[in-house]
């Protein structure tokens, strides 16, 4: 079950077309790295002070895969390890996609200390011109031992109605639901992404509704300066994002005030607060929801 997404059921029977598309993802299988950073991914390493992302030569296939560590920065805290993919310019977050796929493949390891869990989102995007439409999700989390190269299988979403999506977005990352931070020593590897399958475009109507108030771990974290927080409303609501800092005191206020159904992203920018730990809320429908952030400079 999606820790944090839940969906209906797919109400209505698509026509698939089943084969495997892996040259649209980026760098698929990490054999290609330059200074310590894989092609077409941004991470989480800070040079000269966090390295949580590295090339392993423990691969499913061919000679290296992603390794994916929590490393200690002191204060009892662990550094979350995070893999974003990017344009063939390494400018963009994402990347251009020509298909509507079913669903993305992989191949991981994974031993998590704790509460940690592995999690493989994809934000899926119409963009024309300047705008920028959100088509579609999907996402694979998982908190069990993998020893062996085990594989996973995340299912593509798409809003009815909306526009075949040209634009996809993966993130990976270690996190952890419970604490906010995952436990140090949690690691995983990464290995052989491949997108699976087409939706029949033609007939693009698998039905999707949130049916809770969501609010996700935000990412990057730890952060500097900038995190992108994602809440999901299962109906119109008056909606409050509040940040808190250790001791309880508001130093942000990020929304107030109704918005719509579905799924939303805000971007908060810390640049004139100190590094330490933060708390973000959500306040709709009666519900208040919490979760812990780390701000490091």
């Amino acid at each position: 079950m999606n820790f944090y997404i839940k969906v209906l059921s797919v109400i209505t029977i698509l026509p698939l077309l089943i084969f495997t598309v892996q040259a649209e993802v980026p760098n698929a299988g990490f054999e290609n790295w330059n200074n310590g950073e894989p092609d077409g991914w941004a991470t989480s390493n800070v040079p000269g002070q966090v390295t949580n992302v590295v090339q392993s030569s423990n691969a499913h296939s061919g000679t290296s895969a992603a390794e994916l560590s929590v490393v200690d920065i002191g204060l009892g805290f662990g550094a979350p390890p995070l893999l974003s993919s990017l344009d063939s310019g390494g400018n963009f977050y994402g990347f251009p996609i020509s298909q509507a796929y079913q669903e993305l493949t992989g191949y991981y390891q994974l031993n998590p200390m704790g509460s940690s869990l592995l999690q493989i989102t994809m934000n899926l995007f119409n963009i024309t011109g300047t705008d920028t439409l959100a088509v579609g999700f999907g996402a694979f989390v998982t908190g069990s031992t993998a020893s062996s190269y085990t594989p996973f299988s995340a299912q593509l979403f798409y809003f009815p109605g909306f526009p075949q999506p040209n634009w996809a977005w993966i993130i990976i990352q270690i996190t952890d639901t419970t604490t906010g931070l995952p436990a140090v020593g949690s690691s995983a590897l990464i290995d052989d992404l491949a997108f699976q399958g087409v939706v029949g475009i033609e007939d693009q109507s698998q039905a999707l509704t949130v049916q809770d108030y969501i609010l996700e771990q935000n990412y990057p974290n730890p952060f500097n300066p900038s995190t992108q927080i994602n809440f999901s409303l299962p109906i119109t609501s008056e909606v409050q994002i509040v940040i808190y800092d250790q001791i309880g005191r508001e130093v942000d206020r990020l929304q107030q005030g109704q918005l719509s159904a579905g799924n939303h992203s805000i971007t908060w920018s810390a640049t004139d607060l100190p590094s330490g730990i933060y708390y973000y809320q959500l306040q709709a429908g009666g519900q208040k929801i919490t979760r812990k952030m780390m701000l490091m400079k």
